[in-house]
C-alpha cells in the first residue's frame, strides 16, 4: 500500500517536471544549442569543469523529457573534449574536483543510455581521483590538486558521490568490490572532520 503511494507520488512529480520542463527550461536549452563548440566537445565561455555541468543538465533533462535530441552531444563530447584544444585525455586534468564533475556527467549519461563506454569512462577518472587520497594530511580524504595544495570539501564532496554511486552500476565484481570501500572511507573522513576542530 505505501509503495503504490510513493509511486503514485512520483509519478506526479515527474507529470509536473516535464511540465516545468516544456514551459521553463526552453531558453537555457536554446542556450546549450547554441554555445555547444561541436570542435572541442565542450561550451563555449564556460571552461572545463562547467561543460562537465552543462552536460549532465542535459543529461537530466532528457532523462525527465525522454528526448533523444542530446545523445549525438554526449556521444560527440565523449570523443572532442578529449582530443580538442581546451580538453584533457580520459578528463583527466590536475584538479580532482574538475574529475569529479566528469565522472558524475558521465554516470548520468550511462543511466540514460545504457551505453558501457560512458560508465567506463567514469571508471577511469574515478581511479585517477582515487590517487589523491593522501592520509598524511587532515587524517584522509583526497587533495584539490595534482600539486598536492590545498583539501576543500568540494573535490571530496565529489568523490564520496562518485564512489558511492559507481559500484551500483559496475557489473564488474573486483572493480566493484573496490570501488565500494571508497564511500565508507570518505564517509568516515567527513565525520571525522566535522567533529574535529583541528582539521
Amino acid at each position: 500500500m505505501i509503495a503504490s503511494s510513493v509511486l503514485a507520488g512520483l509519478r506526479e512529480v515527474a507529470k509536473q517536471l516535464r511540465i516545468l520542463t516544456c514551459s521553463g527550461v526552453r531558453r537555457p536549452l536554446m542556450l546549450c544549442r547554441t554555445s555547444y563548440d561541436p570542435t572541442g566537445g565542450l561550451y563555449l565561455t564556460t571552461g572545463w569543469w562547467n561543460s562537465a555541468n552543462a552536460i549532465t543538465a542535459l543529461a537530466n533533462y532528457s532523462r525527465v523529457s525522454g528526448s533523444h535530441e542530446y545523445l549525438p552531444v554526449f556521444a560527440n563530447t565523449l570523443s572532442a573534449a578529449q582530443s580538442g584544444p581546451q580538453g584533457a585525455t580520459g578528463f583527466l586534468n590536475k584538479y580532482y574536483d574538475d574529475e569529479g564533475w566528469w565522472a558524475l556527467a558521465w554516470i548520468d549519461i550511462f543511466d540514460l543510455t545504457g551505453d558501457t563506454h560512458y560508465l567506463q569512462t567514469a571508471s577511469e577518472i574515478f581511479q585517477d581521483m582515487q590517487r589523491g587520497w593522501d592520509a598524511s594530511t587532515c587524517g584522509g580524504s583526497i587533495l584539490w590538486s595534482k600539486d598536492k595544495s590545498n583539501k576543500n570539501a568540494i573535490e571530496n564532496e565529489l568523490f564520496l558521490v562518485v564512489a558511492a554511486s559507481l559500484p551500483n552500476r559496475e557489473s564488474d565484481e573486483p572493480a566493484r568490490s573496490m570501488d565500494l570501500n571508497w564511500a565508507p572511507k570518505e564517509w568516515e573522513w567527513f565525520q571525522k572532520a566535522a567533529l574535529d576542530e583541528n582539521l
